[in-house]
């Protein structure tokens, strides 16, 4: 948005370094996906540093193995965030036999991301959640997060290894 535009609608368009918009989310988060232009929008305002943190939506033992009534449950409940956000959804990570629905890994990936490259994180959620909710992409899985990782930023491909390993358990 333009500098005339924001004086028009009572917005001040000079940048505020003494603020923080702290972004709670999760790559795996349907309302977040939904989110995103409006984050995306707000950043690129620049007026007010964002920080993303994740939220940790279903990690560890609070993950959900898919069901015939889980698959249901949320493919209705991402068909109503789809018609209130306009953003697209795929139901297809839910069909996957004995798919669990962990969002460790992916929460890993964002943190090791904000930790090394911080202008990128909120770039590299929204490229999640286009892999998980559009493209129907697994990405609890540590290769895809790999793969996501250089399709998308090419010259951070050295760091993948980081970015998908588990630093407590070794498993990448």
């Amino acid at each position: 948005m333009d500098k005339p535009r924001l004086l028009e609608i009572g917005l001040d368009p000079k940048p505020r370094p003494d603020l923080e918009f702290i972004y709670v989310c999760d790559p795996m988060c349907s309302w977040c996906w939904g989110s995103t232009p409006a984050l995306q929008q707000f950043e690129g305002w620049n007026r007010i540093p964002l920080r993303v943190v994740m939220g940790g939506l279903r990690t560890g033992p609070q993950a959900q193995v898919m069901d015939a009534e889980a698959r249901q449950h949320f493919a209705t409940y991402w068909q109503g965030v789809a018609q209130r956000a306009g953003q697209a959804f795929t139901t297809a990570s839910l069909e996957r036999d004995g798919w669990r629905y962990d969002t460790e890994q992916s929460c890993r990936s964002v943190v090791t991301m904000r930790e090394l490259s911080p202008h990128d994180t909120l770039r590299w959620v929204a490229r999640l959640h286009r892999a998980f909710y559009v493209e129907g992409i697994d990405v609890t899985e540590p290769s895809e997060l790999t793969a996501r990782l250089e399709e998308h930023f090419g010259d951070l491909s050295e760091l993948a290894v980081g970015v998908a390993c588990d630093p407590e358990t070794g498993r990448c």
